[in-house]
Parts: structure tokens; sequence; C-alpha cells
């Protein structure tokens, strides 16, 4: 489990444990959110941006790589511990301590301190709780992956995660690129992407869940499809097809994008490579946590990551 990439990667998995024990409300034990810690450095590791010196050896963590701890505080809780996060996101209210809350408040927090205004994170903030509490109340029986989609583009929290990077470097850009960004369709691809790569990554440990779990459902896109292709080996092969087809759409996408606009406003390059690495980071890092992700080594194997198209 603790096989680190590097030093770096040793001491924000080390600040995050520090993080979690001061913060813990629950009763899952220290061995519980060292593993939490470790998970969220090693993707913090290979999605984020760039690697900070405040991050590593200041009193603060970068926003950023908190919400890839917050990532994993919400991904295990039971639904009473949702409610009442979604309630805080979306109220203010705190019924209760709650390591979520306070992993959001401590991402507003650090930014604060910095001077950066968080309204827009705020609002996807809010957006992300709406649709993991409707999430939570769909009928399994009936659904299908198109009706899926809607929510889990932003349950996987990958609009989340663009979003506080993109406010913690100031890379938010004048209206008409962000709508040309937003046109260009790359966010929701990359979304899509990860949804992928964890879906085909997670299938034998969700499959394998008992139905009467009594925490959030995680919903897996290849148990979904199988009944519709007949056999989850169909499945499996046509959502490897469909990443690499979204490897293509991403370039072409992105190519052009850059070639319309990158000249005019340079900040848009570090956009795209900004959610180029974070789809990329993402596929290494279920790569790289074979044991969370057992079985899947040869799907992933399959799948290609997007080139670098930035300084084209």
């Amino acid at each position: 489990m603790t096989k680190y990439l590097d030093e770096s990667h040793r001491r924000t998995a080390q600040k995050l444990l520090a993080w979690s024990l001061r913060h813990c409300t629950c009763t899952r034990g220290r061995a519980y959110h060292e593993r939490g810690a470790y998970l969220a450095a090693t993707y913090d590791a290979y999605c984020a941006p760039r690697r900070t010196t405040t991050g590593l050896d200041g009193p603060e963590v970068d926003a950023g790589t908190l919400l890839v701890l917050f990532v994993f505080l919400v991904e295990d809780v039971t639904l009473a511990e949702n409610e009442a996060l979604v309630r805080f996101l979306t109220t203010g209210a705190v019924d209760e301590r709650n390591e979520g809350v306070a992993c959001v408040r401590a991402i507003l927090g650090t930014l604060h301190r910095k001077g950066i205004p968080t309204g827009r994170l705020e609002e996807t903030f809010r957006s992300w709780a709406s649709r993991a509490r409707a999430e939570q109340s769909l009928d399994l029986e009936e659904l299908t992956l198109a009706a899926y989609w809607p929510y889990r583009q932003h349950t996987i929290l990958v609009p989340l995660f663009l979003e506080c990077w993109t406010t913690e470097l100031g890379l938010h850009l004048p209206s008409h690129i962000e709508e040309a960004l937003d046109l260009s369709g790359l966010p929701e691809l990359s979304a899509h992407m990860v949804v992928l790569a964890n879906d085909l990554g997670s299938l034998d440990r969700d499959a394998a869940r008992r139905p009467d779990d009594a925490h959030v459902v995680d919903i897996n896109s290849v148990l979904l499809l199988e009944g519709n292709l007949g056999s989850r080996d169909a499945a499996v092969r046509h959502l490897v097809e469909e990443y690499r087809n979204d490897v293509e759409r991403f370039t072409t996408r992105a190519t052009r994008l850059l070639a319309e606009h990158g000249h005019a406003e340079p900040r848009l390059r570090d956009r795209v490579e900004l959610i180029r690495r974070q789809t990329n980071g993402n596929l290494d890092s279920v790569r790289h946590l074979t044991d969370r992700y057992p079985g899947s080594r040869e799907r992933l194997r399959e799948l290609s990551a997007i080139p670098d198209i930035s300084a084209g």
C-alpha cells in the first residue's frame, strides 16, 4: 500500500494524515485515515498541476490537495453522513461535526487566507451536493447508462478538482474564452474518461459489493451496461473503445481550441494542460494502486494517455 513515488509523495501523505487525525469524527481508526491520506497523496502526485513549496513545507496544504482528500473522505461515508454534508453545502447548516464539512471549510479557508475569491468554487460544491443527493435516490433496477451520466459527470468530482485548481492558480479566463472552453467539451470528456478508468479499475470490487450496504451507492458503468450488451466482457470491450475514442476526441478538440484562442489568451493553454494532466493522472493513479483496483491490470493496459498538445 505504501509504495511511495518519491519523497514529495511521502511528505504529502504525512501532511494529509496529520490533517485527517486532527479533524477525525469517525470511529474507523488511524489505519483508515492512513489509507485515505496515501490514496489522496497518490492522486495528487499524478494529477496536480504543480507541486508548491507551501504544500510541502508550509503550515497549510494546497486547497487542490485537500480537495483530493475530500474525495476519499466522502467516498466511504454512510448515507446519514452524506446527507449531513449535503445539507451543509446547500444550506450552511452544521448538524454535527463532520470530516467532510471540516475539509470543505479548510479548502475555502486556505484560499481566503491567500486573498482568493471562492464564489465559483462554492457554487461547484453546491452543484456536486445536489447531484450527490439525487444520485442516491436513483432506481438501480431501471437505471440506464445514459440516464446515469448527468449525475455521474458531477459526482465523480472532476468539476470540483478542476475548479479548485483553477481558482488556486488564478486561471479563470475572459467570459468568451470560458464559453469556448465549455463548448469544446474538454471538461466533460475528462470526466467521462475518469469515470471509465475508475469503473474499469474497480469492477471486481464493485461487482462483489453487497446490495444491502448502508453506505452511499457507487454505481459502476460496466455493471450498468453488461445487461444491454449480453456479457461483462462485452461491456468492458465497449468502454475500453469509448476511452480510446475519447482520447482522440480530446486531442482533436484541444488542438482546435488552442489554435483558435491560445495565442490571444495564454492561460488557456494552462487550463487545457490542467484538464489533460488530471485525466492522465487519474489513469496513472488507478494503475499504481493495484491493491485498491484488484484484477484490473489487463483492462487498464488497453487505455492510453492523452498526448501533449499544449505547445501546438
